[in-house]
């Protein structure tokens, strides 16, 4: 049985790369083919979107740049896509889209939200608390001074 297909759309203000690294590209591959547009500058007609589309049964959409490329006019035509998923920001064109062409959109935005705001604010912490510096310090057989911390660690 052959591996499903997923068109990739095109976004902007930022590299597709910062959305899908090598370690993403290999985890795709492994169950499914793509046909990535991440990269792309210029929109494509709607004769080409709905050959993209054509060729996949999925949509990736790493951001809301251009989703409204994606018409239900275009799904409906191409007639083999089943999901869409959108990883950042929902958009109502797109969701509007999918919901003419019967199609299931995933909304993939708020699971990357959390984990962002969590690295944030153990970096914050981090940061504050100095405690790369201490570790590193104590990897070295050191014990770190405690000046600057001693009166944030006992409340004083």
């Amino acid at each position: 049985m052959s591996k499903p297909s997923v068109y990739i759309h095109r976004v902007e203000w930022v590299p597709a790369a910062w959305y899908m690294n090598q370690r993403n590209w290999d985890y795709l591959s492994s169950f499914a083919d793509y046909d990535d547009h991440g990269a792309d500058t210029e929109a494509p007609t709607h004769e080409q979107m709905v050959e993209y589309l054509r060729r996949a049964q999925a949509v990736l959409a790493l951001n809301a740049s251009h989703v409204d490329e994606i018409t239900a006019e275009a799904l409906k035509e191409a007639g083999t896509i089943k999901t869409v998923a959108i990883s950042h920001w929902d958009s109502p064109v797109l969701i509007q889209a999918c919901k003419e062409a019967n199609v299931e959109l995933q909304d993939l935005t708020w699971p990357c939200s959390q984990a962002v705001a969590e690295w944030s604010l153990g970096s914050i912490i981090n940061g504050l608390r100095r405690t790369d510096h201490f570790d590193r310090e104590m990897k070295k057989g050191l014990w770190p001074e405690w000046s600057g911390v001693a009166g944030q660690l006992n409340g004083s």
